[in-house]
């Protein structure tokens, strides 16, 4: 009896862990809906805002070279263009994958975290 309560108590960690990072995923597409459709030519400086929020990943953005953007533009019009575009990288790909890691290192193990408490 006490593996299920175990396990459930993993699982709620999960769900907690899976639904932030959706929360994540889903405000992501709604910024790249926001940039993609906006008229004003600015909009792309939102990204700074997302900068804040994935704070850890966003370093990325300084030790990029312009070499990379540089293949990045010629790839534009692809879907890969538009995926290793480097805010959609940075935000959309590893934000998301940081938004699901990080709860867990706030949770204890006996909930789905990465520590024992």
């Amino acid at each position: 009896m006490v593996f299920l309560v175990e396990g459930i108590n993993v699982l709620i960690g999960k769900k907690i862990r899976f639904s932030i990072a959706t929360t994540h995923l889903v405000g992501f597409f709604v910024m790249v809906l926001y940039v993609n459709t906006s008229p004003s030519p600015q909009a792309p400086m939102s990204w700074i805002y997302w900068a804040k929020l994935d704070f850890p990943i966003s370093l990325i953005y300084d030790i990029s070279c312009p070499s990379y953007f540089n293949l990045v533009n010629q790839l534009k019009p692809s879907f890969f263009g538009y995926f290793f575009y480097l805010p959609h990288l940075i935000h959309g790909f590893l934000g998301t994958v940081w938004w699901y890691f990080l709860p867990g290192l706030f949770m204890s193990k006996r909930i789905g975290g990465f520590w024992k408490k």
